[in-house]
C-alpha cells in the first residue's frame, strides 16, 4: 500500500527517524508537522514549493533534515530563515521550539502566500513571513543585527550565505548552512573570507550527520560570531 503523508506509517518515519537523530518528535509536534506536510502538497499542485513529492522523501529530506540543527538553536531565540521556500528549516524548528521567534523570507510571492497560510494553519505564534530579499530586509529597522540564528537550506555557496546572513546576526549569534557531505573546498574559501575581518572573531564548526532511511551524508556548517573565550 502506498504511503500517504500524515498517515500512521508516515508519522512512524518521522517519529523513529527523529529519535535516531536525537531530536524526538512528540504527538503535538507531530500533528503540526503533518498539517504542514499535507498543506505543502496541496499548494505544490499549483505552486512549485518542492520537487520532492514522494512521502518518504518528504519526511526525510525536508523534516528530518531540518531538525539536524535543533541543538544549535536557542529555544527562546530569534531565528531568520533565508529563502525558506516551503518553510524549511524554519517551520519544523519553530514547531519543535514553540517559544522561538521566527521570520521567514523568500523572493517568491507565491511561496510567501503559502508560508503565511501555513503560519495560520499551524497557529504559530511570534512567526511572520515576508516577500523580500535579504539585502532589502537588512535595511529595514529592527532586523539588522537582531537575530540569534540565521539559517538557510537554499543558498548555493557558503561564501554567498556568509555575506547574506552576516548583517542580521547579533553579538554571539550564529549562522547555520545545510550542505552535502564534503564541504572541505568551500570551507577553504570561507576561511579566506573570514580572515579579512580584523575586528570580528568567528568560529567554524562542522556537524556531520546521516539522514535516516536513505543514508545520505550531510553536513551543517555552523559559523558563530564573537564566540565566548573558553
Amino acid at each position: 500500500m502506498e504511503m500517504i503523508i500524515g498517515s500512521d506509517k508516515w508519522r512512524k518515519i518521522l517519529r523513529d527517524g527523529s529519535a535516531e537523530m536525537g531530536a524526538p518528535i512528540g504527538k503535538a509536534e507531530m500533528d503540526r508537522l503533518s498539517i504542514h506536510a499535507v498543506e505543502l502538497m496541496k499548494f505544490n499542485e499549483k505552486v512549485n514549493l518542492t520537487a520532492i513529492k514522494d512521502p518518504m522523501k518528504v519526511a526525510v529530506n525536508h523534516y528530518l533534515d531540518s531538525l539536524a540543527a535543533l541543538r544549535w538553536v536557542p529555544p527562546k531565540g530569534r531565528l531568520l530563515d533565508i529563502g525558506s521556500g516551503g518553510g524549511f528549516p524554519g517551520i519544523p524548528l519553530k514547531v519543535m521550539l514553540p517559544d522561538l521567534t521566527l521570520v521567514l523570507i523568500d523572493s517568491s510571492r507565491k511561496k510567501i502566500t503559502f508560508l503565511k497560510h501555513a503560519i495560520r494553519a499551524l497557529r504559530l505564534d511570534d512567526s511572520e513571513a515576508h516577500h523580500i530579499r535579504a539585502q532589502e530586509l537588512a535595511e529595514k529597522v529592527g532586523f539588522a543585527g537582531s537575530f540569534d540564528v540565521v539559517v538557510s537550506r537554499a543558498l548555493s555557496t557558503l561564501k554567498e550565505f556568509f555575506y547574506m546572513a552576516l548583517p542580521f546576526v547579533g553579538i554571539h549569534g550564529r549562522m547555520i548552512a545545510w550542505k552535502g557531505g564534503n564541504v572541505d573546498e568551500e570551507l577553504g574559501f570561507l576561511e579566506d573570507v573570514i580572515a579579512g575581518w580584523d575586528n570580528v572573531r568567528f568560529s567554524i564548526q562542522i556537524q556531520a550527520y546521516s539522514l535516516p532511511y536513505i543514508q545520505s551524508e550531510r553536513s551543517l556548517v555552523i559559523l558563530s560570531m564573537n564566540p565566548p573565550v573558553v
